[in-house]
């Protein structure tokens, strides 16, 4: 079985590429990671120890905002899930984010 900091980081890495579904991202792992984690174990071990490192794993995350400098920005990233704002067709004429950003870029 793996180590809580393995299991820490696989976790991590999940969350930092958008991938939401715990089914998905751990035969993802399981799959094309054999060689850095040879001992994967099953799904529902590996959840569970997951769950039981939240806090820790939340920590660990709160750290990584400090080191990156995200802690003193007026931005945060709230959910990886993709929200469509606007229509493309409408994208330069929506003025919901206009003092935030241009069209195709940010200011």
């Amino acid at each position: 079985m793996l180590s809580d900091s393995e299991i820490i980081t696989i976790s991590i890495v999940g969350e930092l590429m958008t991938i939401d579904f715990e089914k998905a991202w751990f035969n993802f792992v399981k799959r094309n990671f054999k060689d850095l984690f040879p001992s994967i174990g099953n799904r529902l071990r590996f959840n569970r120890i997951r769950s039981n490192l939240y806090l820790i794993t939340k920590e660990i995350q709160k750290k990584l905002c400090l080191v990156s400098g995200f802690s003193h920005s007026n931005y945060r990233i709230v959910d990886s899930m993709a929200i469509p704002v606007c229509k493309f067709e409408k994208a330069c004429f929506n003025k919901t984010f206009k003092a935030e950003v241009e069209y195709g870029r940010y200011q």
